[in-house]
């Protein structure tokens, strides 16, 4: 379907303009304003072959109000030596013109600046249907066209600008606010990530003391069987002594060194037992020690967020702050090795013994 933007580029337009110029080309002028009138009417349809699609775009409204009148008049091309002819057909070629001006940005090159001024400085010299023309082209047709763009479809929301503005500067607060509060909304998200991350950071600390403490829990149970162990081996070898000497009373009796003899290897078994019951309470002492450490390890983990971030305002007045809590968590574990026996301990003691019991 044809419309009015396209009116300058079709076919029967094109050709129709450039046999009515052919026709002009050869016609004979009487005057210098018919020989000027022809000149610029001339340029106005040369302009309309050669940029149609400008004419077509910026010219709509003339194209629907005289657009077929001017093609037929145009294609009447045997009245082209009658005055009042071309007189008509330059004050459409005006119309068309002063559209143009209107339409486009900025001002008309020069010449056709000149062909619109020709139309006013000669209003007289036209005949009377081409005067209305160019009379109504310079007075009414400038408002009539801003009249059909208002009351066009595409723009006629231009009567309601004051309530549409006052509609996007609402709907533009409303987007800031909203905006502000998912900022806001974001920003917290933030900083629970990052409470998250560093809670998530010293929950697999603590599950590392947590993990070292249930091996060092296992270790103490081992040990404390052991030390019950080795407290009822101490007591068997005595018990069993002891026995034996009821027993055999009236032999021991007769023979004191018999009853050394018997009392060396118990002595002697005795004291490597309670040297390596020493050693184990020594180690059950040390594991519990860790143990302790461990868990206080794990109590200050529970509260380090919360201590650095006291910290930065502590560290101003004291740097050493948390030095001293780095020193407490990710120090190692004390043993208490200072005071486990030698192995020449438990020898020394049975040497004594010995000697003790000769000298009596």
């Amino acid at each position: 379907m044809e419309s009015e933007n396209d009116f300058f580029l079709r076919d029967q337009t094109q050709r129709t303009i450039k046999k009515f110029i052919g026709e002009m080309d050869m016609l004979q002028t009487a005057d210098a304003f018919e020989e000027e009138r022809n000149r610029h009417i001339k340029l106005v349809l040369n302009s309309m072959l050669s940029t149609p699609d400008q004419w077509s775009a910026n010219c709509t409204i003339n194209i629907n109000w005289v657009g077929n009148e001017f093609i037929s008049l145009l294609a009447n091309a045997n009245n082209v030596k009658d005055k009042s002819f071309l007189d008509s057909i330059y004050s459409m070629c005006f119309r068309f013109l002063l559209e143009l001006e209107l339409s486009i940005k900025g001002n008309l090159v020069a010449e056709y600046e000149q062909a619109r001024k020709f139309a006013s400085t000669n209003l007289t010299n036209f005949t009377e249907h081409a005067k209305s023309h160019i009379e109504f082209a310079l007075r009414a047709m400038p408002i009539a066209i801003l009249k059909s763009l208002i009351s066009h479809d595409n723009i006629g929301s231009i009567k309601d600008f004051n309530k549409t503005a006052e509609n996007a500067d609402r709907m533009r607060k409303e987007w800031n606010k909203e905006l502000e509060d998912k900022a806001t909304i974001i920003n917290q998200l933030k900083e629970n990530l990052d409470k998250y991350k560093d809670a998530f950071n010293f929950v697999g600390l603590y599950q590392g003391f947590d993990e070292l403490a249930s091996v060092k829990n296992k270790e103490k149970t081992n040990i404390l069987r052991y030390l019950r162990l080795f407290g009822f081996l101490i007591v068997v070898p005595i018990i069993s002594e002891i026995l034996y000497i009821m027993y055999n009373i009236e032999i021991i009796e007769n023979s004191q060194s018999a009853l050394i003899v018997l009392l060396i290897p118990t002595i002697s078994l005795i004291g490597i037992l309670i040297y390596y019951f020493k050693i184990l309470l020594l180690n059950f002492s040390s594991v519990k020690s860790q143990l302790l450490q461990l868990e206080l390890r794990k109590t200050l983990c529970r509260f380090i967020q919360n201590y650095v971030d006291y910290s930065t305002e502590i560290k101003k007045k004291d740097k050493e702050s948390l030095v001293k809590f780095e020193n407490i968590v990710f120090s190692g574990l004390v043993t208490n090795d200072e005071k486990l026996p030698s192995t020449f301990d438990g020898i020394e003691q049975i040497t004594n013994l010995i000697k003790s019991l000769k000298s009596s």
